[in-house]
């Protein structure tokens, strides 16, 4: 009966502890969730080369960086950086500063020579900045580079279009031609005004000398205009278009999607772009029936397709 009673006794209090320790973890758990929510997801912006006395001669371009933090347990960060349309996975640790301030420490693996580490500041509800610094020097970048990020947020809207404002220029590969030029056309042409190119070769003759231009792909004003993700494309509608033309088209499909695009050419196109926000090297999962067929009649347009190309005098 003793052990009875003592039971009873004991019982609202086991179970008030119970119950206690439950409310503590969901507000543990709220309170990890609100702590957290302002970091999570993607950060954009661009990568901005540090300069030291010991490389004035080297150029580093400014490269955009996407870097998404997924997921954070305890104090450890998982996520992954993006830059030339190469992903790679970063992990690393939290720590809060102040009140408003919380420093992120992110490593990347270390197998590649750009691989390195992020030293980042970010100011709850607005920014993130810092550095990156390469685990390896090199000779072709620069060991430090800085970084201004801000939020963004992915949308998948097919009715996303190429921005009017870009060129429509393959910068990134041209094509060189020899070109002969008569003297008195050259003179003529200076008196002018006109702008000659530099002269690459010796002067032939008294009469010709031969110089070095330089054309470049262009695609053609079809690329506002056709929609891959919403048309079913037919090929009397493209078949007549130029190369560039359908390799605008085609990935324009994977930009809606967020592919991380390798080939600077197409990056440059599309990074103009507001929408564009590139989250993965991989997409094809996420790809519509509509979008495949698509992909799969465009590929086999571009094997056939002939390139335009004009000069700019560049």
């Amino acid at each position: 009966m003793k052990k009875i009673l003592t039971l009873v006794l004991l019982a609202p209090l086991f179970f008030s502890c119970k119950e206690e320790a439950k409310q503590t973890k969901q507000i543990a758990e709220v309170v990890e969730t609100d702590n957290k929510e302002d970091y999570y997801g993607i950060w954009m912006g661009d990568l901005k080369p540090v300069y030291d006395a010991h490389n004035d001669s080297l150029f580093v371009p400014q490269k955009k960086i996407t870097l998404k933090i997924n997921r954070i347990v305890g104090d450890v960060v998982y996520g992954h950086s993006i830059i030339d349309g190469i992903q790679r996975p970063l992990r690393g640790k939290m720590t809060n500063k102040d009140g408003d301030t919380v420093l992120f420490t992110l490593d990347e693996p270390g197998t590649l020579d750009n691989d390195g580490r992020y030293e980042l500041e970010l100011l709850k509800g607005s920014f993130m900045e810092g550095q990156h610094v390469l685990f390896k020097e090199s000779a072709s970048t620069t060991q430090v580079k800085t970084l201004r990020l801000s939020h963004r947020q992915f949308v998948y809207n097919p009715n996303f279009m190429l921005s009017d404002e870009v060129e429509l220029v393959d910068w990134d590969n041209p094509k060189t031609e020899k070109v002969a030029y008569d003297m008195d056309e050259s003179d003529e042409a200076s008196a002018n005004g006109d702008s000659i190119p530099a002269i690459v070769n010796d002067t032939i003759d008294d009469e010709e000398y031969i110089e070095i231009e330089e054309y470049y792909r262009t695609a053609s004003d079809q690329v506002f205009k056709i929609n891959g993700s919403t048309t079913k494309l037919k090929e009397e509608d493209l078949k007549n278009l130029r190369k560039l033309d359908l390799e605008i088209i085609r990935n324009s499909i994977f930009a809606r999607h967020g592919l991380a695009f390798k080939t600077p050419t197409v990056r440059s196109f599309f990074e103009a772009s507001y929408w564009y926000v590139p989250i993965s090297d991989d997409v094809n999962k996420e790809l519509t029936a509509l979008e495949k067929q698509n992909i799969v009649l465009l590929k086999r347009l571009e094997e056939y397709a002939e390139d335009h190309y004009d000069s700019f005098g560049r």
